[in-house]
């Protein structure tokens, strides 16, 4: 049996990126197959312990969330799978697949940009949400202006733009300064008191949606801390409500803490925030500029946004993640830790 040329599991992934949530699930497969019969295992193995801890996590608290909530394991899971597959099929960074990738990206992003400029609505290409596009175009975004693509990296920042969504805006605004401006880390404690200024601020002044935030941020604190195991993902709304009561009479929001640590605490315990500190900080010490802005950006959307509920910023996220932080070129001698040796043009 001849061996699969492993360049093309990667680069479907990046086409499928493109074409919403079908396309993602399908070539996340393939390139999971690809790893366990044709890639390097050992390349995604220091991802393996973190991952594998999230998973164990919402294992435990499933039970507390009744039967349907076994599915909710899976799904969360799953959408990490490229952090594995990915790198194992990866021996150095591809032009070719980078520029699949970056042209993939590029669909969607025209997509939402056409809607809003046609229709006069908030750009969402092939996803269900205009956040969704939002924030699954900062990936490939940080990637493109790391790159110097500047007719991509525009492209992409119009597609953000066009989903009108302020979250989505902030997270790409952090992950150009950290790809152009400033360190990654510069970028991500800037963002961060940007974006706790403008909630603190709102708050204060009584502005609805900020005040709203605040109330959520409470609620999932609180629920963290009174369920040091979680809540389990089908109690949760339940729960949610409850507290919500408690913290302010009348208020009704129980979908989510719209925040992705404070979330991913209530439903899973600090546990699960753990696993993801140790994930996040694994891919922070292995990527390049371009991977940690965009872990950066990241960070910072997901201080007013349940990212990691959002499967399919989730899939997209993780698998340009895999790519811009894992797949990397080996160090030049004296190169700074996570810095390719050779930034590779391309689009």
């Amino acid at each position: 049996m001849p061996r699969l040329d492993p360049r093309l599991l990667p680069a479907s992934v990046m086409v499928g990126l493109g074409l919403g949530t079908f396309g993602t699930e399908l070539t996340t497969g393939l390139a999971l197959a690809g790893a366990l019969l044709w890639g390097d295992r050992r390349r995604g193995a220091s991802l393996a312990g973190p991952v594998l801890l999230l998973a164990a996590c919402f294992l435990l608290a499933a039970p507390l969330g009744g039967p349907d909530a076994w599915r909710e394991v899976l799904g969360r899971a799953w959408p990490l799978a490229p952090l594995l597959a990915l790198p194992a099929l990866a021996t150095d960074r591809d032009p070719a697949v980078e520029r699949l990738g970056l042209l993939a990206a590029l669909l969607p992003a025209l997509w939402g940009l056409g809607q809003a400029l046609v229709f006069d609505t908030p750009g969402r290409g092939p996803f269900s949400h205009h956040l969704t596009l939002g924030y699954a175009l900062v990936p490939p975004l940080a990637v493109a202006a790391h790159r110097r693509r500047g007719v991509l990296a525009t492209l992409l920042a119009a597609g953000v733009a066009s989903t009108g969504g302020s979250g989505p805006l902030l997270a790409a605004g952090v992950a150009l300064a950290g790809a152009l401006l400033l360190p990654p880390a510069g970028a991500l404690v800037g963002g961060t008191l940007l974006a706790l200024g403008a909630i603190g601020l709102g708050a204060r002044a009584d502005l609805p949606a900020l005040h709203e935030r605040a109330v959520l941020w409470a609620t999932g604190g609180s629920l963290a801390l009174q369920h040091p195991v979680g809540t389990g993902t089908g109690a949760f709304r339940a729960a949610a409500a409850h507290a919500q009561q408690a913290i302010e009479p009348g208020f009704h929001f129980p979908l989510h803490a719209h925040d992705s640590a404070l979330q991913l605490a209530a439903l899973v315990g600090l546990g699960g925030w753990l696993a993801l500190a140790w994930l996040a900080w694994s891919l922070w010490s292995r990527a390049d500029r371009a991977g940690r802005a965009t872990l950066a950006a990241l960070a910072v959307g997901g201080l007013t946004q349940d990212l990691l509920g959002d499967m399919e910023v989730a899939r997209a996220a993780a698998a340009w993640l895999a790519w811009s932080t894992l797949a990397g070129r080996p160090l030049a001698v004296g190169a700074p830790p996570g810095e390719p040796e050779h930034p590779t043009a391309v689009g």
